[in-house]
């Protein structure tokens, strides 16, 4: 009986400090995606903006 206890209580230290680090990396990880995802938002935004000023310029002439 003792050494189920010992295990059920090593294995819940390991739990314990398992979570903060996983929540940890999770943070990490979408902030990285948000960051990624905000550099292609703002590429696709001036491709934008250089298309239209091409357009304009074609017509302009």
């Amino acid at each position: 009986m003792f050494m189920f206890d010992f295990l059920f209580g090593f294995i819940y230290i390991l739990v314990a400090l398992a979570v903060p680090v996983l929540v940890i990396y999770l943070v990490i990880l979408i902030r990285s995606i948000s960051r990624s995802l905000e550099r292609i938002a703002t590429a696709q935004e001036r491709m934008v903006v250089k298309a239209r000023k091409s357009e304009r310029l074609k017509e302009s002439e």
